[in-house]
């Protein structure tokens, strides 16, 4: 984003006065020293911004009209070769004391990451943005006001979007893993049965089932998981993969419990499956199982001092 307030041949901030007569033109050639030499900066204000078309060059501001988005004699808004928001005017009371709060929304809008978006979607948003400031050039607020909530809405889904993208992925390639243990323990059940002992295989089933279930969770929570674009993909993928993680500490925890008898008695892997992998999907079983193996330690400790 760019605001630019023209300065006069002064150096003071407004809009540069012009000549009204050609006695007065005449007296300032004689008067005016030589550019050449020395002497005030020139200034192109005032400029006739109606004269601009796209793939112009903005001589106030140096910058290729790429996307016109409205102008008349006395202001312009475009989308310049980069895609960033132009405007400049002629006079700084084209906007108003009023416009101050959406000029600073313009500059939040725009400082928003948009790296990880496609130039289109870079392009559709930045139009957003500038048919708000169009509008309040207009002294239309409330639809600069509407035209900025589209444009914050539409970037937060964009991204939101991306940052999903980015948690599946690293829950998924976990849950490959916890896949590809699941059709190993599966295809060679037998020799590794009697290897381990059925019951280490029991566990080692349940546990692998459980990041499934896990994955299950995540699929089915993702679109009500708060996520950030703005922490970048490496920790939505860490948090992915440590959520799929998670499940099968749980599913272990679970298995353990009915090996150990202090849940359900079941002695069906098919049983002892589904179970763990409740206990990956469920983001409740495993919290309350912990608090009633704890509350029964307390009270187990209650009774031996009072005893």
């Amino acid at each position: 984003m760019t605001d630019h307030f023209p300065v006069d041949a002064t150096g003071n901030p407004g809009p540069a006065l012009a000549a009204t007569s050609p006695a007065l033109k005449d007296k300032r050639k004689l008067t005016e020293p030589s550019t050449e030499t020395s002497g005030p900066a020139q200034t192109p204000y005032p400029f006739n911004f109606s004269t601009l078309r796209e793939g112009d060059k903005d001589p106030t501001l140096n910058k290729v009209v790429t996307w016109l988005i409205d102008c008349d004699d006395s202001y312009i808004v475009y989308l310049d070769e980069e895609d960033y928001v132009e405007w400049t005017m002629n006079d700084n009371s084209l906007l108003g004391t009023d416009t101050g709060p959406y000029l600073n929304m313009v500059g939040w809008l725009e400082a928003i990451d948009t790296s990880y978006l496609r130039p289109q979607q870079i392009k559709s948003y930045r139009r957003m943005i500038a048919e708000g400031v169009a509008r309040l050039f207009q002294k239309n607020l409330q639809a600069a006001q509407n035209a900025f909530t589209l444009a914050e809405k539409w970037i937060t889904a964009r991204n939101t979007e991306v940052a999903r993208r980015w948690y599946l992925t690293g829950s998924g390639i976990a849950a490959l893993a916890s896949l590809l243990a699941v059709l190993v323990l599966g295809f060679w059940s037998g020799t590794l049965e009697t290897q381990f002992g059925k019951s280490v295989y029991n566990i080692l089933m349940g546990t692998s089932i459980g990041g499934l279930g896990a994955w299950l969770s995540v699929i089915q929570r993702s679109r009500n998981t708060e996520l950030d674009v703005a922490a970048g993909p490496m920790l939505h993928h860490l948090e992915g993969a440590f959520r799929i993680m998670v499940g099968m500490l749980g599913a272990l925890l679970v298995a353990l419990a009915i090996h150990a008898g202090l849940i359900v008695q079941v002695t069906q892997l098919s049983a002892i499956m589904v179970m763990c992998m409740v206990a990956g999907a469920s983001e409740r079983l495993v919290p309350s199982f912990i608090e009633q193996v704890e509350s029964r330690a307390v009270a187990r400790d209650s009774t031996a001092s009072r005893g």
